[in-house]
C-alpha cells in the first residue's frame, strides 16, 4: 500500500489592538474646531475593518480590538484615519501608518507610538509594470526612411501586484504622450477584468515630428 502523503495547511492571523491618537491639527489654522476622527484598517489598500468615529476631539481615544485570518498575500499592514464631514460625502484623511509585513513580527504582543504620515497619491501606487519603448523612423513610401517623422511604440507586456480596491481590481492603462507645443496624445489599453497581475501584451504608437518632441 502506497504512503500518503502528509499536507498542512498554515493560516496566518493578524490580532491588532487601535489604542488612541494624539494631537491632530484642528480643522483650519488657527481654529480651535475638533474633529470625528475614526480609523480604517487596511491590507495594501483594501479595507478589512473599521472603528467607530470618535467626536469632538483632536486626541481620539479608540480601545478596539481587531482580529482575522490573512486572506491574501500583502505588503503593508495600514492604517488611515479620517475626519468625518457630516456636510460632504468624503471624509478627509488625515494620514495613515504603514507597516511592512516583514516588519510586524517586531511589534508582537507590543506597545508602539507611530509617526502618523501623509497621504498623497504617490505612497498610495502600488505594483509593477513591465514596459517596451521603441523610437525610430517611419519609412516613406518608397521604402527610405523618413528621419523628420518618427514613431513612438510602447509596448505594455503585464502588470504586477496593483491594488485592490473594494474588493476587486478591473485593470487597464492609459499612455499620453506630451508635445512641446503643449498638445497631448492619449491611448488605452482594454480593461482586464479580476485581476491584480493582468496580462496585457499591447502596442500603443504615436506619429511624431521631432521639432515637436
Amino acid at each position: 500500500m502506497a504512503d500518503l502523503k502528509r499536507k498542512v495547511r498554515i493560516e496566518e492571523r493578524i490580532k491588532i489592538k487601535i489604542g488612541e491618537a494624539k494631537n491632530l491639527q484642528c480643522r483650519s489654522h488657527g481654529s480651535v474646531e475638533q474633529r470625528d476622527v475614526y480609523c480604517a484598517l487596511s491590507l495594501d489598500q483594501e479595507e478589512i475593518f473599521r472603528t467607530t468615529t470618535v467626536e469632538r476631539t483632536l486626541s481620539p481615544f479608540f480601545g478596539e480590538e481587531f482580529q482575522f485570518e490573512v486572506p491574501r498575500k500583502f505588503r503593508y499592514l495600514s492604517l488611515y484615519l479620517y475626519d468625518r464631514d457630516r456636510h460632504l460625502k468624503q471624509d478627509k484623511v488625515l494620514g495613515k501608518v504603514a507597516i511592512k509585513r516583514e516588519d510586524l513580527h517586531l511589534y508582537h504582543n507590543k506597545e508602539h507610538w507611530f509617526p502618523i504620515r501623509a497621504v498623497d497619491a504617490d505612497s498610495e501606487v502600488q505594483g509593477k509594470a513591465h514596459i517596451e519603448v521603441k523610437f525610430e523612423p517611419v519609412l516613406k513610401g518608397n521604402n527610405e526612411l523618413d528621419h523628420h517623422n518618427n514613431r513612438m511604440t510602447v509596448r505594455l507586456l503585464e502588470c504586477s501586484d496593483l491594488t485592490i480596491k473594494n474588493g476587486s481590481c478591473d485593470p487597464f492603462a492609459i499612455v499620453t504622450m506630451c508635445y512641446s507645443n503643449s498638445r497631448q496624445e492619449i491611448r488605452r489599453t482594454k480593461v482586464k477584468k479580476k485581476t491584480v497581475s493582468p496580462h496585457f501584451d499591447e502596442l500603443l504608437s504615436f506619429e511624431v515630428s521631432t521639432p515637436t518632441l
